[in-house]
């Protein structure tokens, strides 16, 4: 298998996922390896040697536009690391989250962590945490904000059906 590489857009994060496993049925996770500035800190990020990343990436945003903050999904509870001395921030739990994580978007106020089955928007200067339920509709093919960033659309696809279901999640309460 070759390794999978990801960059930070500012070129000072990356992340190397060698290899994968599934220490039980069905829960594939990546081995993650992590870079700052070409130094490993895999060690420094993860002391319990547990450096696992969700298994589907398709969607995931390592870091936000603004190149503020660095979001890594490592299984069970993500880690979202600030530039601006280095500070790194364990994100509450989320059990099985490689089962149900599918990406995540930065506004310029939040992270959207988005799960099949709920969000958890954090704040990205006060760190709390929000979880907002969503109701599966089927396949979740998509997630796009509003222009002004005050609600997030949901892309589902039902099975056995070829149309789209929308689902809009407001975002503009969450402070």
């Amino acid at each position: 298998m070759d390794t999978r590489r990801i960059t930070s857009s500012d070129q000072d994060l990356s992340i190397a996922l060698p290899d994968c496993i599934e220490p039980n049925n069905g829960r594939m996770l990546w081995v993650a390896q992590v870079y700052h500035q070409g130094q490993d800190i895999t060690g420094a990020l993860f002391p319990s040697n547990d450096h696992y990343f969700n298994f589907e990436l398709d969607h995931w945003s390592l870091n936000d536009t603004q190149n503020r903050c660095y979001y890594l999904p490592s299984e069970g509870s993500a880690l979202l690391i600030f530039k601006e001395g280095f500070r790194i921030i364990r994100l509450p739990y989320q059990p099985l989250s490689t089962l149900h994580f599918w990406g995540n978007l930065f506004t310029a106020a939040h992270l959207i962590e988005i799960f099949t089955h709920q969000l958890r928007i954090t704040h990205l200067a006060g760190l709390h945490t929000t979880t907002r339920p969503v109701s599966p509709q089927g396949l979740l093919t998509a997630a796009t904000l509003s222009p002004n960033s005050d609600s997030l659309r949901l892309h589902w696809q039902p099975p056995h059906s070829s149309q789209t279901i929308i689902q809009v999640v407001g975002l503009s309460a969450i402070a």
